[in-house]
Formats: C-alpha cells, sequence, structure tokens
C-alpha cells in the first residue's frame, strides 16, 4: 500500500488489521452488526496495466466513496493489499445487509473513466449470527467472499446462503488442499484450444477430447452433441436448436468455410457463462471441428463498457436515454400494449428529498434513492424498464391496466413510506397510460411527470393519471412560478389579520396572519391557487419568512406607540419545519424587531406534523425554549389526529373547520366535537375553533366547553389598517390555561 492510500487510511480513521480485530472482539458478542469483506477483482492486472502509484489512487477513490456512504459510528479495516472489511454497527436485518452489500458492489463498478474498470467480490457475514468474534466471522467473510470470486466477482454473497445450502462445502475431491490445486489445473486448461470437439459427418459421431469432458458436465454418449447439451441442460432449449442448426449447416457445405458465433452455457460448476463457439470446416463432408473458448471476461468488460454509459452509477438503473431506447423496443414488439391501454409510463418523485441530505448527511439520502430503485426494479422485473432521470427523480415502464397499474404505484408508494428513518420520506407518482403509438418515449415521460409535479405536496393524494386538461394547469403554475420572486420583491404579497374572540364574553383573544397576492393586473388572487404551488416548488419558505417580518414590524410599530396588542399566529409549511436554519432566520428576524416571542404564535398544520414525529417533537422544543407557542393547525382533518396528538407537544389546538359544516348538533358531529373538546381539556390545552359562520355553531361550540373562535361570524381577514381600528374599540383578554413558555 503506498502513499495515497496509506495517507487516506490515517486521515479517515480506516483501521489497521489488528485494530480491527480488537474492536470486533469488543462489540460482536453485544452489539448486533454487518461485516463485508471486499476483495478487488484482477487487482494486479490493473498494477501491471498502470502501475503501483495509479493502482493506489484509484484505491483512495473507491475508498473515500465508501468511506462517505458509511454513518459515522461504522468504520472499515484494511485487511491486505487491496482487501478491506467495514464493520456496520446496530444493524439486524438480512435486507438491509443485502443493500448495504449491493451498494458496496455498485460503488467499486465503474468507478474509473479513461477504460479503467473495476469490480469487487463481496463476502457478508452477520453478529451474532455467524459468531461473536473477530476470526470466526473473517473466516465465515472470507469463505463468502471467495464464493463471489468464484461466480465471476462483480457480486456479494452471505454466508448464511452458503451455510443453508447443505451441498455446498463438499470437496470435489475430500481434501480443500487437492480440491484447489484441481480447480486451478481446470481453469488452467480452460483456456487451452484443446478444448475442441471433432464431428465426423460421414458417421455423424462425435470425438470428445478431455478438456471438453472437464469443462462440462454431461454424459458424452453417443446422443447427438446438440441434444446431449440440451438434455444435460447445458444448453437453453432456444440455443440447443440453434446449435444443430449450425452443425446440420456445416454437414452440407461444399466448400471450406469457418464461422464463430457466441452460446450461453453452463459449466462443470453450474455457473453460466459465454462460450464463443467455432465452427471449423477444411474439407466439405468429412469432419468439423468445434472449438469452445470462454469470452465471459470478454463480454464482461464490453458490458462494463456498456454499463458506463448507459446506467447509472449509484443504483444500477438504466439512464433516460437507455431507457426510451428499451421501451421503444418493447412498445415495437408489442404495438396491442401502446393502442390498448395495457401499459404505462409510470415518473416518480422523492418529496423533500433535499431535507433528507441536510438532515442526515448524502450518504443517508443514497440509501434513500437505492431503496426506491430496488422497490421499482422489484414490479418490473419480469416484463418492464426502469430508469433514474435525475436526482431523486425515477421513471419505469409497466404492463397492465389501470387496475394492475395503480396496485403497483401504491405498492412502490406504500413500501417507501415505510423506509426505516425516524423523518417520514414520501414519493409521488405521474402515470402515463399508453394510448398513443407514434408519441416518443420522452414525451410519454414528460407527461407521467406533468401529472406528478400536480399532484407533489399534497397530503391525501400520492400518485395521479395524465389527463389533457393538465396542460392548462401546467400552464397556469408555471405562469405563476414565473413571476412569484418579483412579486415578493415587489410586496406584492400583503398580510391581513383575521381576529380571534372569546365568544363567552366578546374579548379579542388573538389573530391570525394570513397572506395575501395582490396581484397589478389580476387584482386579488386566492391562496388556494398559489399556496399548494408554493409548497411544491419551496418558495413557500421565503414567503413564510416575509409574512413572519411584516408581523413583527407590525408589532414593533404597535408595542412602541403603546397600542392595544394581542398576539399574533403565523403559519409555518412543512418545508419550513425540515429546513436546519429556520429557527434561527425567524429568531434572526424576531430579534431584528425587538419583539417579544409571547405576542407571536406558530401554527402548523396537523399533516405538516404527521410522519417523523420525533423530528417535528424537536423543533416544536426549540420554538418552545425561544418563548414561542405552539399551535396545531387543521386539527381533525383526517391525518392520524389522535396520535398527533399523544405525540407532539402542542400547547393549542385549533379545530378544522370541516368539523364545523353543516349541522353540529347532530349526535354524530356533536358527539365528535364534544369529545375533542373534553380530551384537549383532559391535556390542559386550549382549544380555538375556526371557521364559526353563524351563531348557532359558536352557541353549540361555548356549551359544549369550547369559547375562543375564528371565524366570519366575528370578522373576515382584514387589512392591517381595519385590524388596528379593531383592535382600539374592542376590548382586549387573553386565552386561558396556556402554559407559559421560557
Amino acid at each position: 500500500m503506498d502513499n495515497d492510500i496509506a495517507a487516506f487510511c490515517k486521515d479517515t480513521n480506516i483501521h489497521t488489521r489488528d485494530n480491527l480485530e480488537r474492536i470486533v472482539n469488543e462489540i460482536a458478542d453485544s452489539i448486533p452488526c454487518v461485516f463485508i469483506l471486499f476483495d478487488f477483482d484482477g487487482f494486479s492486472k490493473i498494477i501491471d496495466t498502470f502501475g503501483k502509484e495509479k493502482s493506489d489512487e484509484i484505491l483512495s477513490i473507491i475508498l473515500k466513496k465508501i468511506h462517505h456512504s458509511l454513518k459515522a459510528s461504522d468504520f472499515i479495516g484494511h485487511i491486505e493489499t487491496d482487501s478491506f472489511m467495514i464493520c456496520i454497527k446496530n444493524v439486524s436485518s438480512l435486507a438491509i445487509a443485502e443493500r448495504f452489500a449491493r451498494h458496496i458492489v455498485l460503488l467499486c463498478r465503474n468507478t474509473m473513466k479513461n477504460g479503467i474498470l473495476l469490480s469487487a467480490g463481496v463476502g457478508v457475514t452477520r453478529s451474532p449470527n455467524d459468531g461473536t468474534n473477530f476470526e470466526l466471522l473473517f473466516e465465515k467473510c472470507t469463505k463468502a467472499m471467495n464464493e463471489a470470486k468464484r461466480r465471476g466477482g462483480d457480486c456479494f454473497v452471505l454466508y448464511e446462503d452458503i451455510e443453508n445450502n447443505s451441498g455446498y462445502q463438499r470437496s470435489r475431491t475430500g481434501s480443500a488442499k487437492e480440491d484447489q490445486k484441481y480447480d486451478s489445473e481446470r481453469i488452467a486448461r480452460s483456456y487451452n484450444h484443446n478444448m475442441m470437439i471433432i464431428y465426423d459427418c460421414k458417421t455423424d459421431t462425435y470425438d470428445y477430447t478431455y478438456f471438453v469432458k472437464e469443462q462440462f458436465s454431461a454424459s458424452f454418449d453417443l446422443r447427438p452433441l446438440w441434444q446431449i447439451l440440451r438434455d444435460d441442460k447445458i444448453l437453453s432449449e432456444q440455443y440447443a436448436q440453434k446449435f444443430k442448426n449450425k452443425i446440420e449447416e456445416f454437414k452440407n457445405v461444399t466448400i471450406p468455410r469457418a464461422h464463430y458465433t457466441e452460446f450461453y452455457m453452463k459449466n462443470a460448476d453450474q455457473i453460466w457463462k459465454w462460450y464463443r463457439v467455432g465452427f471449423v470446416c477444411s474439407e466439405p463432408g468429412t469432419k468439423v471441428a468445434i472449438s469452445f473458448t470462454d469470452i465471459s471476461d470478454e463480454i464482461a468488460f464490453h458490458r462494463r463498457l456498456t454499463h458506463m454509459t448507459e446506467y447509472d452509477e449509484l443504483t444500477g438503473l438504466q439512464n433516460r436515454n437507455a431507457f426510451c431506447h428499451d421501451v421503444e423496443e418493447l412498445l415495437a414488439n408489442n404495438p396491442e400494449l401502446a393502442t390498448e391501454a395495457k401499459s404505462a409510463i409510470v415518473y416518480v418523485d422523492v418529496f423533500n428529498f433535499a431535507a433528507v441530505n441536510d438532515i442526515f448527511g448524502t450518504s443517508e439520502g443514497d440509501r434513500v434513492l437505492i431503496y426506491l430503485s430496488e422497490l421499482i426494479t422489484d414490479i418490473t422485473r419480469d416484463f418492464g424498464a426502469a430508469c433514474r432521470i435525475g436526482s431523486d427523480n425515477f421513471a419505469f415502464f409497466i404492463k397492465g391496466d389501470s387496475e394492475q397499474i395503480t396496485k403497483a404505484v401504491s405498492l412502490v408508494i406504500d413500501s417507501f413510506s415505510n423506509y426505516d428513518l425516524f423523518f417520514e420520506v414520501s414519493c409521488f407518482a405521474g402515470i402515463y397510460q399508453i394510448t398513443e403509438e407514434k408519441l416518443s418515449v420522452n414525451a410519454m415521460i414528460d407527461r407521467a411527470a406533468l401529472a406528478q409535479s400536480l399532484v407533489k405536496g399534497k397530503y391525501n393524494e400520492k400518485y395521479c393519471f395524465y389527463r389533457e386538461s393538465m396542460r392548462n394547469q401546467m400552464l397556469s403554475e408555471q405562469e405563476i412560478t414565473g413571476i412569484m420572486t418579483t412579486a415578493l420583491n415587489d410586496k406584492q404579497f400583503v398580510v391581513y389579520y383575521q381576529p380571534q374572540f372569546n365568544h363567552s364574553t366578546g374579548t379579542l383573544i388573538g389573530a391570525e396572519a394570513l397572506v395575501r397576492w395582490q396581484h397589478k393586473d389580476k387584482g386579488l388572487v386566492a391562496p388556494g391557487i398559489f399556496i399548494p404551488i408554493f409548497e411544491k416548488n419551496g418558495f413557500i419558505t421565503k414567503l413564510d419568512l416575509f409574512v413572519f417580518e411584516r408581523v413583527c414590524m407590525f408589532l414593533k410599530e404597535s408595542l412602541a406607540q403603546n397600542k392595544a396588542i394581542v398576539p399574533v399566529s403565523t403559519n409555518f409549511s412543512r418545508h419550513d419545519i425540515f429546513r436546519n436554519d429556520f429557527i434561527d432566520n425567524i429568531e434572526a428576524i424576531r430579534k431584528k424587531y425587538g419583539v417579544p416571542a409571547k405576542y407571536i404564535r406558530v401554527e402548523i398544520t396537523e399533516s405538516a406534523a404527521v410522519g417523523g414525529s420525533q423530528y417535528v417533537n424537536e423543533f416544536i422544543k426549540k420554538l418552545h425554549d425561544c418563548g414561542y407557542i405552539v399551535e396545531m393547525d387543521d386539527f381533525g382533518s383526517g391525518y392520524s389526529s389522535l396520535n398527533v396528538l399523544k405525540d407532539i407537544d402542542f400547547d393549542i389546538v385549533k379545530l378544522d373547520m370541516k368539523f364545523l359544516s353543516g349541522e353540529t348538533t347532530n349526535n354524530r358531529g356533536g358527539t365528535i366535537l364534544s369529545s375533542v373538546v373534553r380530551m384537549a381539556q383532559w391535556l390542559e390545552m386550549p382549544v380555538i375553533a375556526e371557521g364559526v359562520e353563524n351563531v348557532n355553531q359558536a352557541d353549540f361550540l361555548n356549551s359544549i366547553g369550547c369559547d375562543y373562535i375564528q371565524g366570519y361570524l366575528y370578522s373576515q381577514p382584514l387589512p392591517e389598517k381595519d385590524y388596528v381600528e379593531l383592535l382600539n374599540k374592542t376590548t382586549i383578554d387573553k386565552i386561558h390555561n396556556i402554559k407559559e413558555k421560557k
């Protein structure tokens, strides 16, 4: 190991073998771990070709990629030359072990450019399942890695797969040493030109050399060669027929001829490999020489070159160009799929993926993408294709009717939401059901992406099918997106205030700040039009900070003039919660204007709190530490309300206006409302009902213990000037029973 690797190992705390052994012995019997041993395939050839210095540079680059993909608690040990062992702590799941192993294989594959191709054989063990000390775990890891190399490398093998195969470890000759010698000799002979069969055209018989009998496990009797290869499962039915046809062709040639073609054949080790088979007839009508050359390495080399240009390095999926080519070929060969709505292009996007990278690091982000790619691969394996289009965007082609397609897409979405992270991960999908034979696959992807963009960010809808009417909606969204920054800079967004009252006393107890867009040409734009678009494209955070600052400016001015004042609630979106710097930003704004935190309440919708409750709780704790009161908005909107109330430390509950639609005093609605209010009282949480439109609703709420209301019964949202007038002429009170912060 030269300077590049030595320096990298020192800088990144890659352990020596002795240190690795000591650490593993300390933890293997008490902590579930996955151990991954990998060794680069044919690394000596890389050294011979490029020299030691360049080879070590290659290793150093790969090790950096692997190191960056690990958690801080994981570690790597250097075993020897180009062999390394990884320990991934606190992992017991076999599925996760396989995912990590596959990730290492992918990182080692096609890492270099300029034609430098490299791969690794990977062996995997787990503690305590496979052992509780380094010696045993390393021994089993080595066995698994050697099996991966025996299969041609560029793959991984789990030791327990070896252990579960009862006949797997039986020696061919009785002793391991003899077995190794036998294999070495056989492999050496496999490249010998004597691996040849002579076919006698006159007697219709075959003469088999020793080397052929050693290469292929078959009963080389009097049957025709093609039949032996078929019956003894050395060739598939299709290839056996091709072999037969070629023999018949050469049996009847009238001039000397030679032809070489490729066959996929199973060798004596039961491994399928590519062979170049030569048919040579120098004297027509006499004998045909049939030679076999193992070209698996050659095929692998060309495939890797192709892989570099057609496949995504991280996930192993195709890139967009290769995907489009393959799908167009599939549709050309199966035209009914394109004309009878029996297939679809699905576009998938990971929601808020940037937050995953920001919070957990790019290595965890990579694992999320690999997990999603595996889910997609599972449903397209039998008939389909899949590609990674961009950072967190995927597309796949799937066969089926609307119901089957919906079921498959739902499976991907639901399975992805179960990814093991204390932060909710989700994805959204757009589906273009193929009905136009002449439409390019690129255009199909664009249509599926359009459908996905219109559903992305919604909480009650995870996928939708493309419809022609979506084009107009897209154009409308693009128009809004194109002018949103200019509108913010030009102060076209204005803050309105909707008062909140105590219905029992008629006193003012607070207000909610609501944003309105005063478009210079279109007038007042309803928030229901632009808010969902801003939530999808992330602009909502800039808008929320703008509203927060306007509220602080208003409160500062009121305090400076000793005017009447009540706390104002501001809304934070899901995007805000998962930004690491968001609380720092609002605190900088609040302190800039010198407004005490007690005058500002923070509203977080129930739907924004669903999933990742641990992280949301940490966010709310930081707000509490800064002195803010936190309200749960839209309670009861259908997102596991009781669980949210139980798991997250809110101070005030705001009832969703849907609770108040229609007749509120009927048995079912009245019972639900009464139960919610009573439960909140038990938790010592004040309740504000929003969307109250008439006296009957307000009186009913008052009768079940909910005094605080917001809605058109008392006031619509008011411009700042009108709100100030209301403050000056209205008796002010406060919400009681709020736990004071800070």
